[in-house]
């Protein structure tokens, strides 16, 4: 379920253990005897049905049909590590990504992606992000993983790749169908704008909300120093946010939140450059309060969600 290394040691591994009526069980099979932060997002309800699928990326460019979701998810969230080796592994070197992907009713696939790389022992960071891929992770002068979903299927999804590596990457697709969601992209205001901004796209009131940022203002490919901030909330009293940087190989920082929906810090002696808390849903969005800014408009991907839409359906006939 989670796992957290350094190097090659696996320092802090959690196992699933199971449903409970007010939550969920799980089992601490490693631990290095101090405490863990760990973000949890929860999908409820009678109507929601969730399923993980893990995927190999293709080695060629073009299109790939992947099933085995069991259903035609409304949503997904991909991950990976930018691992070639068989799971499960370890390794030095680091290239997460994440995405989020939605689709309208006319079945517009929206979709957005970030991504950083670490080598360990090496001033090689990097980060990137995409308002029109759902798999976009760096490597050290160019991209190393890229790709789009053009489809939301039956049974899974359509990845159309546009980077690709000689092995095959080993990706994670959390499928949710049952919901309606909207991915989309908003710039963050700039010194000295503090305060209240609103985000009115989505078009409808979500009840949850994913955030993510590589802490940038958005640009095509790949750039210098690795920022990861990945948060989320279902209310004002319900948010959780963490971050890591790395700047100039040995420029490190990390933070955790449990009220924060937003935090994008400078390495070393870490400074706060950014950060935002939840405010509200609104009737077309949602609004976040930007506690911290400063002179750089950083790009910031969202997923909000909600309950899908009840459908009434009236037929009308006349009777003599």
């Amino acid at each position: 379920m989670v796992q957290m290394s350094t190097g090659n040691v696996i320092d802090f591994a959690v196992d699933f253990v199971s449903w409970n009526s007010n939550g969920f069980t799980v089992n601490v099979g490693t631990s290095p005897g101090v405490d863990f932060f760990v973000q949890w997002y929860v999908w409820g309800g009678t109507d929601v049905e969730v399923g993980l699928l893990q995927f190999n990326s293709d080695v060629s460019t073009g299109t790939e049909v992947y099933t085995g979701m069991g259903f035609k998810p409304d949503a997904l969230i991909i991950f990976s590590l930018g691992m070639t080796a068989t799971i499960p592994t370890s390794d030095g070197n680091s290239r997460p990504g994440i995405g989020f992907v939605s689709h309208d009713d006319d079945g517009t696939i929206r979709q957005a992606g970030f991504g950083g790389k670490q080598v360990n022992g090496a001033n090689t960071a990097r980060r990137s992000q995409s308002a029109t891929q759902a798999i976009y992770i760096p490597d050290t002068s160019a991209m190393w993983l890229a790709g789009g979903v053009d489809s939301l299927d039956a049974d899974g999804f359509t990845v159309n790749y546009t980077t690709v590596q000689a092995s095959t990457v080993k990706l994670w697709a959390l499928g949710i169908r049952g919901i309606r969601a909207y991915v989309g992209a908003v710039d963050q205001n700039v010194t000295p704008t503090t305060g209240n901004q609103a985000v009115t796209a989505v078009g409808y009131t979500p009840s949850m909300l994913m955030m993510g940022s590589f802490c940038a203002a958005t640009v095509s490919g790949q750039q210098n120093d690795e920022s990861i901030s990945l948060g989320g909330a279902t209310s004002a009293a319900q948010a959780t946010n963490s971050m890591t940087t790395v700047s100039g190989g040995n420029n490190n920082g990390l933070a955790n939140y449990a009220t924060k929906l937003q935090t994008c810090l400078l390495g070393g002696t870490p400074t706060i450059q950014s950060q935002a808390t939840f405010v509200s849903f609104d009737t077309t969005g949602f609004t976040f309060n930007n506690t911290t800014v400063d002179a750089t408009s950083r790009a910031l991907l969202y997923m909000a969600m909600a309950p899908q839409r009840k459908r009434v359906i009236q037929i009308s006939k006349n009777i003599n």
